[in-house]
């Protein structure tokens, strides 16, 4: 566990450099993204102070959440793919989702928050396809808006944190000034719901920041590459 902890230790201060360079005033989350790590890497960070782990697989989540139920303030993210038959087991754990694709996905999940969530309204972001990618989930920049309305509008039970965005990867990784998607994408999250932005993972943690992320989503760079799901 040393090497997690040095790990942990290390994108701390990388985020707290890349903020200083950036000259950003905004506060940088972390969230950790744990998808296929054992329950006790999450204990291990958690010690360390960490409260916000991100997970993908409702079952996953479900499951070290139980594990970790002694752990009272530690916060559950889902970031994964929204599945119709799992979002009452999403709304009974997760404490926000970020992962929120479509205006149906949207209806079902204030549904079942109403009837399952332990407390109301369930944070969300909006999931941008950034870059129109077959392979993604997501709404396209256009349709952003749009989605927002109905949210804000119709369904009380959901609270509009902003938007999270997976863009495609960077032409040049050493980058160090923010491309021109990632600050459409920070003007874009201004006008939805509170206004957060969750950008940036550990491969574009720097120019993420730099263009006014609000969260940061890392999973390697913490605990190493990716065990088998």
């Amino acid at each position: 566990m040393d090497d997690l902890k040095n790990r942990y230790r290390q994108v701390v201060a990388d985020i707290e450099a890349a903020v200083c360079a950036a000259n950003a005033p905004q506060h940088v989350r972390l969230l950790a993204v744990s998808k296929t790590h054992p329950a006790a890497s999450i204990r291990t960070l958690y010690e360390l102070g960490q409260r916000d782990f991100g997970e993908n697989y409702v079952q996953e989540m479900v499951a070290k959440a139980a594990e970790l139920s002694d752990l009272a303030d530690l916060r559950w993210n889902f970031i994964g793919r929204i599945q119709s038959n799992k979002m009452a087991a999403i709304v009974r754990v997760a404490a926000a989702v970020q992962s929120l694709g479509s205006e149906r996905h949207a209806r079902l999940l204030a549904q079942a928050a109403k009837v399952h969530a332990p407390r109301l309204p369930l944070p969300v972001h909006i999931l941008v396809n950034a870059g129109d990618e077959s392979t993604k989930d997501g709404v396209g920049m256009a349709d952003v808006l749009a989605l927002a309305h109905v949210i804000e509008r119709e369904l009380p039970e959901l609270a509009l944190c902003g938007i999270m965005a997976i863009p495609p990867p960077l032409m040049d990784a050493n980058q160090t000034d923010a491309p021109e998607l990632y600050l459409q994408l920070r003007a874009l999250a201004d006008q939805v719901g509170a206004g957060d932005l969750s950008l940036g993972m550990s491969g574009d943690l720097r120019q993420a920041i730099a263009a006014g992320t609000n969260c940061v989503r890392i999973g390697t760079a913490l605990f190493g590459p990716r065990r088998n799901s």
